[in-house]
């Protein structure tokens, strides 16, 4: 094995902290209106509702449904990557897990 390489995979997509703003993470899923979607941190832990972290029922996007995760007046503390994980119940149990890396705002190289 290498050393200081990482197992976790790489995040599906990235986005910067704009200190003091909202921050809204998207996460795209299938056809079918998900039953339950859950957002999670780097340590999986459910942040779904939690304080400054405020999530937005599915919604209906052109073929897909997206769900949202707003966190209010973000901070490079935050900068973490989150797991959107969508789960549906019928016709069968299934799930799928997209990764957004949200990263501090000094890591943003400018234009």
């Amino acid at each position: 094995t290498l050393k200081g390489r990482s197992n976790t995979p790489p995040a599906d997509e990235k986005g910067f902290i704009s200190p003091g703003k909202n921050v809204a993470l998207n996460c795209n899923v299938r056809e079918d209106q998900p039953n339950i979607v859950t957002w999670l941190n780097a340590k999986d832990a459910d942040v779904t509702g939690d304080g400054d972290f405020m999530a937005v029922d599915p919604t209906k996007k052109g073929d897909d449904w997206r769900a949202k995760l707003t966190i209010a007046n973000a901070e490079d503390a935050d900068a973490a990557t989150y797991k959107c994980k969508a789960e549906w119940t019928t016709p069968y149990a299934m799930d799928d897990t997209h990764s957004i890396e949200l990263m501090k705002s000094s890591s943003k190289v400018a234009d």
